[in-house]
């Protein structure tokens, strides 16, 4: 739900006529002035819509850099907008004791999938398994300083990764030309 005044999915000029006598609607200074103060109050709604955009993490754009601030994170502008989230959202799930629904939280902020984290106390490790996704996912060079530091400095971590193998696609396809001529690209073969 949007805020009062910023609903932009009304017509401002329609609205604006519809406030005013009928007999002004003819009026060629009125028509100017009301079409010049619809053109503003459009665009004043779109800029009040992209501030309160930047309350929220999820849709931040340019206000990123504050909440980087925040979290004592240095800038990167060269990154793309979505790993800088990934970093300002899993500091943010970072905070606290470590436990596996934490280490589960910053994970799954940085991957933008779903992962199991196995405890192996006997041998000091926890497992980071992304199951959600094949591959490697990006930005793992901030997850791996994320967990570095959420993790207590006397156990390890390994990350496990899914990958599509023989096996799987044995079934689906004859061979490789199989694959190529499906004209399906990595992500789409195991959903076919």
């Amino acid at each position: 739900m949007r805020p009062i005044g910023t609903d932009l999915t009304r017509d401002v000029k329609r609205s604006m006529f519809d406030y005013i006598p009928k007999e002004y609607a003819d009026i060629t200074e009125t028509v100017a002035l009301i079409n010049t103060e619809a053109t503003e109050l459009e665009l004043l709604y779109s800029h009040v819509n992209d501030v309160l955009a930047q309350f929220n993490i999820e849709s931040a754009t340019w206000g990123i850099n504050a909440y980087e601030y925040d979290i004592g994170v240095t800038s990167n502008e060269s990154k793309p907008l979505d790993q800088r989230k990934s970093v300002v959202i899993s500091k943010l799930r970072g905070a606290g004791v470590t436990t596996r629904e934490l280490i589960d939280n910053v994970a799954e902020a940085y991957a933008n999938t779903d992962v199991e984290v196995i405890e192996d106390n006997p041998n000091y490790n926890i497992v980071v398994k992304f199951v959600g996704t094949f591959g490697i996912p990006p930005n793992m060079s901030d997850l791996e300083r994320s967990l570095r530091e959420i993790i207590p400095a006397h156990m390890i971590y390994t990350l496990v990764f899914t990958y599509v193998t023989y096996d799987m696609l044995n079934g689906k396809y004859a061979n490789y030309n199989a694959i190529q001529t499906s004209g399906l690209k990595y992500d789409d073969i195991l959903v076919n």
